[in-house]
């Protein structure tokens, strides 16, 4: 009786599983037509927040779901065991599998997954094989260092005594002379490579991290114009990402957060105080953006304004596009990005200017508050 009972009621209870997270899946799906993350058409500040409830929603009652189903259903198989024993390998070598996978395969969402599936399972395969038989080799050969190592631990003291005092001494001669001397020979470099560019050259001024890791590497800046007082320079490449505008409203630029943000300490610690010098304001801004008839003017063409962001830049959430138009066929794996022009002085729009992924201006096309649009900066630098 109440076995028969708690069956029934596991029945009814797996059976409204399963239709509530067919229901909510397709909601979402449909949800996120209409509204979405990053439709154009798509009007308010909650467009977002509802496609999210909504995808939310359909995560929750997935999971409901397979936990009332493996409470019934056990899985006992020969090759999941397989796959469970690469499992590590599987996941770290299956996005390097999708990168190389030529374009041709996207075009049928089964060839994909099974092109996927299965290089990613023969590239673990392969890699595990490759680091068990490496593990063991490292632990043989490290137990027969075990039986000699002892001997030479005196010997690495002395030796780690002896190198620690001249080392220190090289290092405190760096720290107090050594790189204020490299400093100043960069700066003269760096002043001399200024006062002689040219339109279309490149230089190197400021430092930004540019590859994620650890420190600052040199900033790489595009000679857009100059004259006998300044030179206008351009960022070569997107540096990070960000929204124009945090909100879902119309502002100017002046109003706007990414101007603010360009003229933090975020990025005016760029500059040294020597290139802090150099900048040239201009409406009360450091570092600015181009504006449409600047980014017009300074390219002849839209393949000369295809942005190519830094590492740095995707982890900080800009859009990278696979391939542009223009670069599709050249095998050389460019990887474009939209990025941010700055608006009309003084002029609200809910929309901010843009260049787009294949170098095309677009005045319209990108709601302030939408995420991922690189941030290419501008300055203006005096060459006295």
């Amino acid at each position: 009786g109440d076995g028969s009972a708690a069956g029934r009621l596991y029945a009814v209870l797996f059976a409204a599983a399963a239709v509530c997270f067919v229901s909510a899946f397709f909601a979402a799906i449909r949800v996120n037509k209409v509204f979405g993350y990053y439709q154009s058409g798509a009007e308010g500040k909650n467009a977002a927040l509802i496609t999210l409830l909504f995808q939310t929603l359909a995560c929750l009652t997935f999971l409901l779901f397979l936990l009332l189903a493996f409470r019934k259903l056990t899985i006992n198989s020969p090759v999941l065991t397989w796959i469970g024993g690469i499992g590590p390998e599987l996941f770290l070598i299956h996005g390097y599998v999708m990168e190389l996978l030529p374009d041709r395969l996207r075009r049928g969402p089964f060839l994909w997954y099974a092109a996927v599936l299965a290089g990613s399972l023969l590239a673990a395969a392969a890699l595990s094989l490759l680091t068990h038989r490496l593990s063991r080799w490292v632990i043989r050969h490290l137990e027969n260092m075990c039986a000699w190592t002892g001997s030479l631990r005196g010997r690495l003291k002395k030796l780690t005594v002896r190198a620690a005092v001249p080392a220190a001494v090289l290092a405190a001669l760096y720290l107090t002379v050594g790189r204020n001397l490299i400093r100043a020979e960069e700066a003269r470099r760096e002043y001399l490579a200024l006062q002689n560019a040219r339109v279309g050259d490149v230089v190197l001024f400021g430092r930004y991290d540019t590859n994620g890791f650890a420190g600052r590497e040199r900033l790489a800046w595009i000679v857009v114009a100059r004259d006998d007082k300044e030179l206008c320079l351009l960022c070569e490449k997107g540096i990070s990402g960000s929204f124009y505008h945090q909100k879902h409203e119309a502002v100017s630029w002046e109003e706007s957060d990414l101007r603010k943000q360009l003229n933090s300490d975020d990025y005016l610690n760029m500059f040294s105080t020597a290139e802090r010098a150099l900048l040239v304001p201009e409406g009360g801004n450091l570092i600015s953006l181009l504006t449409v008839g600047e980014a017009k003017a300074f390219f002849r063409t839209d393949e000369q304004r295809e942005l190519v962001v830094t590492e740095a830049a995707k982890m900080h959430g800009a859009n990278t596009n696979r391939f542009s138009k223009a670069n599709y066929w050249d095998m050389k794996g460019y990887r474009t990005s939209w990025w941010w022009l700055r608006g009309d002085s003084g002029q609200k729009e809910i929309t901010a200017p843009i260049v787009t992924v294949d170098g095309t201006v677009s005045e319209n096309e990108k709601y302030v508050n939408k995420p991922g649009g690189a941030v290419r900066p501008f300055i203006r630098v005096a060459v006295p």
